[in-house]
């Protein structure tokens, strides 16, 4: 057994949590597919059998570092849901695009550093069709993501559902690459939001808008 190890199994949690803190920092600068557990293992000074004794390799420690903020996502989203259908049995198309961006927004804005790291790691993960990422996520929308669906099935009728799925995975897209944007500065062309900059609330509302006016569109 290593000094490390050693050191690991002393901590417990604690050093586990450390191992995740420093992936998610170099997977959020450089990418997750380029992102090596040998240069894991080097920011965080451990030699190399101890990501996988904790997390049994690359696949393991992914799927911690998702764990560790999903559930609290997936709640938020259900009780936005909740909130929403008070007022309405029947969810609109802007309703269900905010149970979907709102709290990975929410925890870009106010989760601090870390919270912001996360969704561009989540949204990384997305774009890369990572198998884990695909499997926690189906697991944490579970029927969430049933209902959803069928009220986009019902709010547009007049669209063919493989319309309504393609459409939506377009403006989940959308909707990631704008919470990887909501910090940005303004491009130079971009005199407007310079003069008037758009808050990183106000940015997502407007996307929400834009997304939901798109999907009423006839093909």
């Amino acid at each position: 057994m290593t000094v490390e190890t050693k050191k690991v199994r002393q901590h417990g949690r604690l050093t586990q949590s450390d191992i995740l803190d420093k992936a998610e920092v170099l997977f959020a600068r450089e990418g997750v597919a380029r992102v090596s557990l040998r240069e894991i293992n080097k920011a965080c000074g451990i030699s190399q059998g101890v990501i996988h004794y904790h997390f049994g390799g690359r696949d393991g420690l992914i799927k911690a570092l998702l764990e560790r903020r999903f559930p609290a996502l997936t709640r938020r989203r259900q009780q936005l849901v909740q909130s929403l259908l008070i007022d309405n049995p029947k969810l609109a198309i802007g309703d269900v695009l905010e149970v979907l961006g709102r709290p990975l927004a929410e925890l870009s804005i106010e989760g601090g550093k870390a919270g912001n790291r996360f969704v561009q790691v989540l949204v990384q993960l997305h774009q890369e069709r990572n198998p884990v990422y695909s499997q926690i996520a189906a697991q944490q929308m579970g029927t969430l993501g049933v209902h959803l669906l069928d009220q986009m099935y019902k709010i547009l009728p007049h669209l063919a559902k493989n319309q309504v799925e393609y459409r939506l995975q377009m403006a989940h897209s959308a909707l990631f690459i704008g919470l990887t944007q909501l910090h940005d500065a303004p491009y130079p062309w971009q005199q407007g939001l310079m003069d008037k900059p758009l808050s990183p609330e106000q940015r997502m509302d407007d996307l929400i808008a834009m997304l939901a006016a798109g999907f009423e569109t006839e093909s």
